[in-house]
């Protein structure tokens, strides 16, 4: 039995070490940006292998045929190739939806029509209802009465005919056009990323396409950068008290001449609009992120050639970040430039941190609930002479890369959209109320709050119970001097 459990067990110890790991970068705060990317890259190549692989239109004809014509058709059964087969796809289509509605009715007239029953006792009124709402046929319980199983049969084949006959099947010829799978690929690319795209920038191939909508993507994305600082900056300030606010101008002025030594004053942007002093500070950031401002401001602060020490006290002067000698392990003036960059996009990072760490718990948690379900049921493959352990491993590889790139679809999905408001909180979704991880040092407000609150949460300390006076044996002496046993004098009258 521990065998088999072991074996069982090395499956999810693999998925946890994996994921955990993962996850401890994440709450860290390595290399998020990375991270990121990574899964956009993977995003923009199963998109490119999905849209121009060459299957996709027949995928969109077999379910809008499905949806629309209720016929059950595979993808491989559809053979139209271009516009030109157009009138052979209708009549296929046609023809399948006939012989399955067909299908269904002689299926279905049995459960309200049952030949081996007493006509008293057929469904009359059901199966009036059910030809009305399937088949849009008027037949009343009269006619019904009237007629054998046989005829309405047949008067509902031929309705059903004449139905699927009157519906316009000429938006299947939309699926064969040569510019339907790169427009439904640029569509993607504008719906997630907020990049365009145009059918003909996407007409030189798979390798082409994934090229060209990463490049974009990355673009998107280092405007990004440099963009939400500003806007979680504002929404901060400005957005909560309006420009009126004297305190709130004061933060972000002190914010942008900290951050970008923008010089600006309380008084200079008191009557300015936020719409103007956003685009002020997004310039400035982009000078800053892209633009050779930090290099130029790290070599006048700290020289061409600097020491160690000398870096050290700038990276924890200017930048709030604490070194030691032996995170110099390459050049000074690059350690210096990396921390910079990664202190002007700390705000990033922390939406970054935000939105990666509610996705994976959540994902991890259903994750466990499917795993649970699994290993409850794969026990049953025995029957079927497959051996449980393989299946087990098997399957439960499966569903964890299907946790992993529903991870990577929901990433993709909001981190180009989504944008932290004040008094946003990382809530664990485990409920651990006595462990407080490392935080990113300098400019974690959001973990401060969540470590603050899980620490208002956490359980109180239960007071060990003391006894007051000395425990006394049944058969001890009697402490009140009697001679007798304690059972035999107060401890009878205790008891």
């Amino acid at each position: 039995i521990r065998k088999n459990l072991l074996e069982y067990d090395e499956v999810m110890d693999y998925q946890r070490r994996t994921f955990y790991s993962r996850r401890q970068n994440i709450l860290q705060g390595r290399d998020l940006e990375g991270m990121v990317m990574d899964m956009i890259r993977q995003s923009i190549a199963e998109a490119c292998d999905n849209y121009l692989g060459g299957t996709y239109p027949r995928r969109c004809i077999a379910e809008w045929v499905r949806q629309n014509l209720q016929a059950p058709i595979r993808d491989d059964q559809v053979h139209a190739q271009s516009p030109e087969d157009i009138g052979d796809l209708e009549r296929d289509c046609r023809e399948r939806a006939k012989e399955e509605a067909r299908s269904n009715i002689t299926m279905t007239l049995g459960e309200y029509m049952d030949e081996e029953a007493d006509p008293k006792e057929w469904d009359l009124r059901g199966l009036s209802g059910w030809a009305m709402s399937r088949f849009n046929v008027n037949l009343s319980q009269n006619q019904l009465r009237k007629m054998t199983p046989a005829e309405v049969e047949a008067a509902l084949s031929a309705a059903a005919a004449e139905k699927i006959d009157q519906i316009d099947l000429s938006h299947l010829g939309t699926f064969l056009l040569g510019e339907f799978p790169r427009e439904s690929l640029a569509y993607w690319a504008r719906n997630k990323f907020g990049i365009d795209a145009t059918a003909e920038e996407l007409d030189g191939g798979v390798e082409s396409a994934r090229s060209l909508l990463e490049e974009k993507a990355v673009a998107a994305y280092a405007r990004r950068e440099a963009e939400y600082p500003v806007e979680y900056a504002l929404d901060m300030t400005v957005a909560q008290g309006g420009t009126e606010n004297v305190y709130a101008l004061g933060s972000l002025v002190a914010w942008a001449n900290r951050k970008y030594e923008a010089g600006l004053t309380v008084e200079g942007i008191r009557n300015a609009r936020v719409e103007d002093v956003r685009e002020n500070l997004v310039k400035l950031s982009r000078q800053w992120a892209c633009g050779g401002e930090l290099e130029a401001m790290i070599h006048r602060a700290v020289g061409e050639s600097p020491d160690v020490e000398r870096a050290i006290d700038f990276a924890k002067e200017r930048f709030d970040t604490v070194l030691t000698v032996e995170d110099f392990d390459s050049g000074i003036l690059d350690k210096l430039l990396r921390v910079g960059k990664a202190y002007l996009r700390r705000e990033m990072t922390e939406l970054e941190r935000f939105v990666l760490l509610q996705i994976y718990d959540a994902a991890w948690i259903d994750h466990l609930l499917a795993m649970d379900h699994l290993k409850s049921s794969i026990g049953l493959r025995s029957f079927a002479e497959q051996d449980p352990r393989v299946a087990f491993k098997r399957e439960g590889a499966r569903l964890f890369d299907e946790m992993r790139a529903e991870v990577c679809d929901r990433v993709t999905d909001m981190i180009f959209k989504v944008r932290l408001a004040a008094g946003t909180e990382m809530v664990s979704s485990y409920r651990i109320s006595n462990v407080v991880h490392e935080q990113l040092a300098g400019y974690d407000h959001l973990a401060q709050e969540a470590r603050q609150a899980m620490a208002e949460g956490a359980a109180q300390k239960v007071a060990t119970i003391i006894r007051q006076a000395p425990r006394v044996g049944r058969n001890d002496p009697c402490p009140c001097g009697s001679g007798r046993k304690f059972k035999k004098c107060c401890g009878k009258t205790a008891a």
